[in-house]
């Protein structure tokens, strides 16, 4: 009786191993690459007011069009990004405007593109297709524009601003997205003899291609 209980265990035994060997995981999946730089190009409206050191004001306003890189893994908690743009006046079809700038975003709702998390057991990663971030942008932007009309206010000048805002991004497939930021000006100081500061409010469509 008890040589047929042991045969029936390692029988058994035998059965549960066969059910193991064909429900273990046979391959790993790769984790997607950890590139850490994008690029975009966006456009869309920006419109604001020019002050001079007079405290003469004139408004101004046009396509804004450029090109941002991003990089993911800069900070841990914010998208970093830093990009140039150039405001186009709609009736004398002159830049007005060139700027440079940078930013960080920090998203609080959904989150970066990809994060890669390596623990003791393995590793994954995890994405978020859409994301609503807190934008601030700090730039520097130069005035020159000759007047369309005689007597007109000429644009001309340099100055430092700060920014801030909102950015939606959707992503699509596995190598772009679309965003959309909407940013007005906290902040302007001048940076030229002429002492011009500015006040913006700005509106951009941005395609972003994953490296």
């Amino acid at each position: 009786m008890k040589k047929l209980l042991a045969l029936c265990f390692l029988a058994s035994s035998a059965v549960a191993q066969d059910r193991d060997s064909e429900t273990r995981v046979s391959k790993t999946i790769p984790v997607p690459a950890k590139d850490p730089w994008d690029l975009d190009l966006h456009f869309g409206a920006g419109f604001g007011t020019f002050t001079t050191k007079d405290n003469f004001s004139k408004s101004f306003g046009g396509l804004l069009t450029g090109a941002s890189v991003y990089n993911e893994y800069l900070l841990s908690r914010f998208t970093s990004s830093a990009g140039f743009d150039f405001l186009i006046d709609g009736g004398s079809l002159q830049v007005i405007r060139k700027g440079v700038h940078g930013s960080l975003v920090w998203n609080f709702l959904g989150g970066k593109k990809q994060q890669i998390h390596r623990l003791r057991a393995g590793t994954f990663a995890s994405s978020n297709d859409f994301a609503l971030g807190w934008a601030w942008r700090l730039g520097y932007a130069s005035f020159s524009a000759t007047p369309s009309a005689v007597g007109a206010l000429e644009l001309t000048g340099s100055n430092l601003h700060l920014d801030t805002g909102l950015r939606m991004t959707w992503k699509y497939g596995s190598q772009s997205s679309l965003g959309v930021d909407a940013m007005v000006t906290l902040l302007s100081m001048a940076m030229s003899i002429e002492k011009s500061t500015q006040r913006a409010t700005e509106l951009t469509l941005s395609w972003r291609y994953y490296l």
